[in-house]
Order: C-alpha cells, then structure tokens, then sequence
C-alpha cells in the first residue's frame, strides 16, 4: 500500500440527428482522485455519413489519468520515505492530456474495412517534466477484415513527439516512434473464442534532435565555467515522455473467453469470462520491488517473469 491512490469517474453524455448524415455528440466526465481533488473533462464529436461505405469523424476532448513517477524519482522518494517515514503524495500525480482526432473509416467489399485517423495532443502535468508541456501528433492505418469465424486485423502507427519551453511553441526536444500491431480471433468450438495480439514499438533514432534555445549552455557561461574552473551545469534532462521514446518491445497477448447469453428478468445479459496471458517477449518485468537502503540506493526487482495470468469476467446487458 506504499503508492496507491483511489479514482471515482462518472461521465453523461448525449447524441442528436443534426442532418441528414450529420450526428453530433456531446459529453461531460467528472473524475475525483484521492488526493488530487476533482478534474471535469468535456468531449465531442462530429460524425457524417459520406456514403453508406465511408464515415468522416472530427472529435476533440480531454482525459485526466493518474502517472506513474519515473524510476529515479521514486527511488528519491523511497530513500526519503525510509529516513523520516512519511509516504509522498507526488508519487501518482494527474496528468491531463487533450486531443483533436480526425478519422475516416470506409467499408471495402463484403467484409474489409480500412481505417485512417490523423491526431494531435497535448500532455500536462507529467511527472518529471518540471513545468513543461509534451506535444503529439501522428497518423494511424487499420485494416480489418472479419467473417463469421473470426476476423484478422493489421494495424501500423506513426508518431512524432516534441516538448516546449515557452509560449511561442519553440521546442527543445523532437522524437518519433512507430508502432506495428496485428492479430487473430477466431471460435475454437462451442462458446469457446480465442485470440491473439501481437505488437512491436520502436523508436525512430534519426528523427531524435534535441534543439539548442534554454538548455544550451551560451558561451560567456561556458567561459566563465572555464576560468573559474567549476564544473559545467548538467545538462537539463529531457521530457519524461521525448526521453524514453528511443525503447523497443515486443509483445504477444493471448486470450479465451467464452460468450454466454442468460435471459434474467426478460432482458439478455452478455457474460464473458476470459483468461488472458499478456506476454512481454523481450524483457522480464517484476510486478513487485524491495528496497532496502542499507544493502543498495536503488530499487531492485522481485519474482522476475515475462508472462502476467489475468482472470476475469466482463458483464454487460
């Protein structure tokens, strides 16, 4: 119970004919974190109908989620946490992040679907990133084609990152990344289904340009530095998000659930029971870590494993 924090959401939401092929929708979420206060986030959308087959979308909304402190904070707060004994409240901060999302999703033939979406968003109050602001922008491909057995889906993603220092949008960091996805479902007999997801996300190396601006050091500075002879100011530490962008995975998810429709009440009910076993094939993750000052100034892992079981059963009616 050393990080923890509670979150209490409740969203309305409401969707209107606007035209012939033009439907508008508009909501409201309130989220209250424990510790944190309450956040309220508006959205909308704007969908029309262009022809039977293709559906134009433009929506625009903002998020609130709690972050996790990156690695070398945590264990900070862990050394101080075990010299005075007071847990920090800075350990899952909320983040805020804001999104404009354009979408076409088209329908080719009998069963193929191609969908294409360009977005741009904005990320605030991240962890680390000591008042700044992350930018992302990116497009996204899927192709889908599904059948009464089963579907089969690629997916491929771009993405460029960029953190700003001031208000005239000058940046200080500029990163890509890209993400390949793929996957299969498809029934096994009876109510049983199963399913598997693979993914791949890298960076993009070349496009990875820390500009010049506040974190230079300018030369009077580095004169000054010289003569005097101290040592030069570290260098500014990049965005929490630009920073880590560089980092592969790899990753293969397999599920089976069954779908099972009970009458209760004269109303159907969806019951979906799943085992899932999500696998990260290129690194040994530990869900749990010790840390003990007088043996070692940083965390250290316990039961390393690559494969996380997960149980459970999704009820909708």
């Amino acid at each position: 119970g050393f990080a923890s924090t509670t979150a209490l959401g409740a969203y309305l939401d409401a969707t209107r004919l606007l035209g012939p092929g033009v439907t508008g929708r508009a909501g409201l979420r309130a989220d209250h974190f424990a510790g944190s206060g309450t956040y309220l986030a508006p959205r909308g959308s704007l969908s029309w109908e262009l022809t039977p087959e293709a559906l134009l979308t433009i929506a625009a909304g903002r998020y609130h989620q709690p972050t996790r402190t990156p690695h070398p904070e945590v264990e900070r707060t862990l050394a101080e946490l075990s010299a005075d004994g007071d847990a920090p409240a800075e350990l899952l901060p909320v983040a805020t992040a804001d999104h404009v999302v354009l979408g076409l999703d088209q329908r080719l033939g009998s069963q193929v679907r191609l969908g294409l979406e360009g977005f741009w968003k904005r990320f605030d109050g991240l962890p680390g990133g000591q008042g700044e602001t992350v930018r992302s922008s990116g497009v996204d491909v899927r192709v889908l084609t599904a059948g009464e057995r089963g579907a089969l889906w690629v997916g491929y993603g771009l993405s460029w990152f960029w953190s700003t220092v001031d208000l005239s949008g000058r940046a200080s960091e500029f990163a890509g990344r890209h993400l390949l996805s793929a996957g299969v479902s498809g029934a096994l007999g009876g109510p049983l289904r199963g399913e598997a997801r693979l993914a791949y996300g890298a960076g993009l190396p070349y496009t990875s340009i820390p500009f010049g601006g506040a974190r230079a050091l300018d030369a009077q500075g580095a004169s000054t530095n010289q003569l005097s002879g101290a040592p030069p100011p570290p260098e500014a530490s990049p965005a929490p998000i630009v920073g880590g962008l560089d980092q592969e995975f790899l990753r293969l998810d397999l599920e089976l659930h069954m779908l099972l429709e009970p009458k209760v009440g004269g109303r159907t009910w969806q019951v979906r029971p799943y085992i899932r076993l999500l696998n990260a094939l290129d690194r040994r993750d530990a869900l749990f870590y010790t840390f003990q000052p007088w043996r070692s100034e940083s965390v250290r892992p316990l039961a390393e494993r690559p494969v996380l079981p997960l149980v459970g059963v999704a009820v909708s009616f």
